[in-house]
């Protein structure tokens, strides 16, 4: 579809190669195109991202309300350009960003921190589902017991 798209529009400049106009509907609907897709894909928030925290403070407040929320929490101390640091990793759902970027914000204001898209997550720990349909595909499929 995205490629038929593309035909068409660099067919309409190819026809049309004295006229600026195309040119700059071409680029505007391009950009366009992609700034939507952005701004979709934050709202939708569907998914799971990576908080990468690089704090010198103690970090155990910040711990303590990753794992109240459910979530796994890796600890790593090392050593960064001004001494000693602790560096916290968490995968984290993509809904629960902006809460938890208020919290490190909150907690150690001067903490660096990271945030990556993370496309597949294997195993770890993670909150439950707060969905109000829990169960119900499990319902609908269940054996029913035939015979004695």
């Amino acid at each position: 579809f995205e490629v038929l798209i593309w035909l068409l529009a660099i067919g309409q400049i190819m026809k049309n190669l004295n006229n600026v106009v195309c040119y700059i509907a071409y680029g505007g609907g391009f950009a366009l195109g992609t700034f939507l897709g952005i701004f979709i894909e934050e709202k939708l928030s569907i998914g799971m991202i990576l908080v990468r925290i690089i704090t010198q403070r103690d970090a155990t407040e910040l711990i303590s309300f990753l794992q109240l929320k459910g979530y796994g929490v890796t600890r790593v101390n090392a050593e960064g350009a001004y001494g000693d640091v602790m560096i916290l990793f968490s995968i984290i759902r993509r809904t629960d960003l902006k809460e938890v970027v208020d919290v490190i914000t909150k907690l150690d204001p001067k903490a660096f921190y990271s945030i990556e898209d993370v496309r597949f997550v294997s195993e770890g720990i993670f909150p439950l589902k707060k969905s109000g349909y829990s169960g119900i595909y499990l319902r609908l499929f269940r054996r029913i017991r035939k015979g004695k």
